[in-house]
């Protein structure tokens, strides 16, 4: 029964330490480095925020500090007509199912325009969407209380260990309850359960890992 104990201390561990990375203006030399580090981590990705009473939004393309405030980051996008004789060279070129040619606009000052946002008008113009990043809300930091986002690339490793261990665990315990009394029957069924049962469970907690992500949490008024 040890072994059992030992793999639910050791479970819990890599569920409660694996999985998340906690960080407080506390854990940095000066308020600057914090925001520093925050910008750094968090612009540009998709976020959520929970202010002081609890209520809570996500900003998908990040936001950063300054001014003791936070500044939501906002995606817009206008059109742009171009003149023919601003364009060097338009090729054509199609996408993974190869339903409709997209094109690619080479500038006469060499800058490329590609996919979905180009459309060549009848007149031989080029109309492209221009999509820009601009600083919207400003929320006060005494307003917020946490900013978080997960990387679910970083959510495999862990997931895989701690489903690498279940998989270990479930296969010891139907282990002690398969034929019990039969001295070469039980040898090879528990091989075969344990070859069955850890790399099932690996499989499922790499999925788990992915699906639930690493979570990065910034704490303001913790």
């Amino acid at each position: 029964m040890k072994s059992i104990y030992y793999l639910i201390v050791l479970f819990s561990s890599l569920v409660i330490l694996g999985c998340s990375s906690t960080y407080t203006i506390k854990d940095f030399s000066s308020k600057e480095k914090f925001y520093e580090d925050f910008n750094n981590s968090v612009k540009y990705k998709n976020i959520n925020v929970t202010l002081s009473n609890d209520s809570s939004f996500s900003v998908p393309y990040g936001a950063i500090l300054s001014d003791d405030s936070l500044l939501a980051i906002t995606n817009i996008k206008h059109t742009v007509i171009l003149r023919r004789s601003s364009v060097k060279e338009i090729k054509e070129y199609y996408d993974t199912d190869f339903t409709y040619p997209l094109h690619e606009v080479i500038l006469t000052n060499g800058k490329k325009l590609k996919g979905d946002d180009v459309r060549i008008l009848p007149d031989s113009s080029i109309e492209y969407t221009v999509r820009e990043n601009v600083f919207g809300e400003k929320i006060p930091l005494k307003k917020v209380k946490e900013v978080n986002y997960k990387n679910h690339w970083l959510g495999i490793p862990s997931g895989f260990l701690i489903g690498a261990v279940s998989g270990f665990g479930v296969s010891y315990i139907l282990d002690q309850f398969v034929n019990r009394n039969d001295v070469y029957n039980r040898s090879h069924k528990n091989i075969f359960i344990y070859i069955v049962g850890i790399p099932l469970g690996a499989l499922t907690g790499t999925i788990w890992g992915w699906l639930s992500g690493y979570t990065y949490t910034y704490q303001f008024n913790p």
